[in-house]
């Protein structure tokens, strides 16, 4: 039971990551940063799409996260 309670913990802290690279990622470190350049051409479509494909799956998969997350620490409590 106690090792479900830490990965809920890890889980809420990627999560909270996630969030934070959405709000990270903006146009101008996108497009003119080396950070991403893997990242701007993941499909083959225009690089515009690629970087509102990004920062939609960081904020949704870290939105998914931080729920699962706060999920796994309250469930003992319930």
């Amino acid at each position: 039971m106690e090792e479900d309670f830490y990965w809920s913990i890890f889980n809420f802290s990627v999560g909270i990551f996630g969030i934070w690279m959405f709000f990270y990622t903006t146009r101008q470190r996108f497009f003119h940063s080396k950070t991403f350049s893997r990242l701007k051409y993941i499909t083959p479509l225009p690089i515009s799409f690629n970087f509102w494909l990004i920062k939609i799956l960081y904020f949704v998969g870290g939105l998914l996260c931080v729920v699962v997350g706060i999920y796994g620490m309250a469930r003992p409590f319930l």
